[in-house]
């Protein structure tokens, strides 16, 4: 197999890009910490409204999370060097998926198969990692930097 020889001109796009997507990537999270805020506004007025629907509360609460999952998956993209693992993905596509069957009682079948088969994909990826060791190598980029 061939390798692909260094090229300072690949590196530094590679970098360009690398921070372009990091400063996208911020915007995202501040976007979410700000509808974080939003939901908690809106849920404590109505909390405080005097026609309070408890399935309505449920319903913020639980977007609050979505939001909140989503900034924690971009902390965990920069804790974990400039990827998102992907056990985190799976993660919140289980955990979504049981807020929509506690908020929404239909399509309980399509439901249950789709957190079978998220949580037998988190089994499989967990074995893979323990049998190889999970040795993940830096990109060339990473490495040069000082």
């Amino acid at each position: 197999m061939t390798q692909i020889k260094s090229n300072p001109h690949r590196l530094t796009v590679a970098r360009y890009l690398r921070n372009s997507l990091n400063i996208l990537i911020t915007i995202i999270a501040i976007l979410g910490i700000l509808l974080m805020i939003s939901e908690i506004y809106g849920i404590g007025l109505e909390v405080i409204s005097v026609k309070s629907d408890g399935h309505e509360i449920l319903k913020k609460i639980f977007l609050f999370f979505i939001y909140f999952e989503i900034v924690a998956m971009i902390v965990k993209y920069f804790e974990e060097n400039y990827h998102f693992p992907f056990r985190y993905l799976l993660y919140i596509g289980a955990t979504g998926t049981v807020r929509f069957l506690i908020l929404e009682h239909t399509y309980m079948i399509e439901a249950a198969t789709t957190i079978f088969i998220l949580v037998v994909s988190y089994v499989i990826l967990e074995y893979k990692n323990k049998k190889l060791g999970d040795k993940e190598k830096k990109p060339e980029w990473e490495e040069e930097e000082v």
